[in-house]
């Protein structure tokens, strides 16, 4: 009986280390999730709420019509203005938009 008592006496006492590192594991888990909510937020704020608003600024419908028209010509084989039959060749088309800033 004394070999059982001493065997529940030494898992009692594993148990409560066991607790001291759980307790400790649970803390640091907290704070790991402070920290990434708090990382989660800025991300939000500063990255995806400002190009929303960025987007939600511009003429989406008119940039969208731009584009299919620039997609159409240069589709075309030939060149814009046409040419002859007996003539080889390519045209380009460069595309120039507004200046790129960061904010």
């Amino acid at each position: 009986m004394q070999a059982g008592a001493d065997e529940l006496s030494s898992g009692a006492g594993q148990l409560a280390d066991g607790t001291a590192e759980f307790k400790k594991g649970t803390a640091k888990l907290a704070g790991g999730a402070e920290t990434l909510y708090d990382g989660m937020y800025a991300f939000n704020r500063d990255g995806i709420q400002k190009l929303v608003s960025s987007l939600s600024e511009m003429d989406m419908d008119n940039m969208i019509a731009r584009l299919n028209a620039l997609s159409d010509a240069s589709a075309k084989a030939d060149f814009i203005g046409g040419k002859a039959d007996d003539m080889k060749g390519e045209s380009k088309i460069i595309f120039k938009s507004g200046a790129v800033k960061a904010q």
